[in-house]
């Protein structure tokens, strides 16, 4: 969730990408990642006065979508399926929520679990619950490449963490307007802690040491 997701010497967590997995040989950022931790699709933020009028993203055909530059949402609605829908491309989040507060754009798009967390700082706006859409963003704890013994010590705990019964009271702790289907949904498994965590690249054999 941190567009610049490491520093040497740091531990930090953002969205896993092919490109962040390669190795700097390959062009890539030469990091590894233990996770995902959590998952989550593109969502929308609008005003709470206004959610029940969209059900679908054509709703927004004609509407002007805020989201800032670097992010899933921002590429995901240039594509042709939503040509119809407006964009106002800001520098940042919180430039995007005062456009929307001012009504000055119709919504907000980025991360939905995100988005879930605006909700509990700001008032009069609302997540549509139902309305998600483009590929699933996994979050995880990424390194620099070199420290495998670090990477498996912390698969192996957030493995054990994940299928806990921690999990879900923590992360509604953390999140409590997200629905528990949803959570449910942004809950990884195994399988897919194993399929991202320090690898080149995503499903393919653990990198060499």
């Amino acid at each position: 969730m941190i567009t610049a997701c490491i520093a040497p010497g740091t531990e930090r967590c953002c969205s896993i990408t092919a490109e962040r997995m390669a190795p700097k040989s390959e062009r890539g950022d030469g990091l590894d990642f233990v996770g995902p931790y959590a998952s989550t699709q593109q969502g929308i933020f609008v005003r709470a006065e206004d959610a029940e009028q969209y059900q679908r993203m054509s709703d927004f055909n004609g509407k002007l979508v805020c989201v800032w530059k670097g992010t899933t949402s921002a590429a995901e609605l240039k594509r042709e399926a939503y040509g119809k829908i407006g964009l106002a491309v800001e520098t940042d989040a919180r430039t995007c929520v005062r456009r929307l507060r001012e009504k000055t754009v119709d919504a907000v798009s980025t991360d939905q679990l995100i988005l879930y967390g605006f909700m509990e700082d700001e008032s009069g706006f609302a997540v549509v619950h139902s309305l998600t859409f483009g590929a699933f963003n996994d979050y995880g704890i990424a390194m620099v490449k070199g420290h495998r013994e670090d990477c498996r010590k912390l698969q192996d705990a957030l493995m054990e963490y994940a299928r806990s019964n921690d999990w879900g009271p923590d992360f509604q702790n953390d999140l409590p307007k997200v629905p528990k289907a949803i959570r449910d949904e942004a809950r990884p498994t195994e399988d897919d802690i194993d399929r991202y965590s320090f690898r080149d690249r995503p499903g393919n054999v653990q990198a060499a040491d």
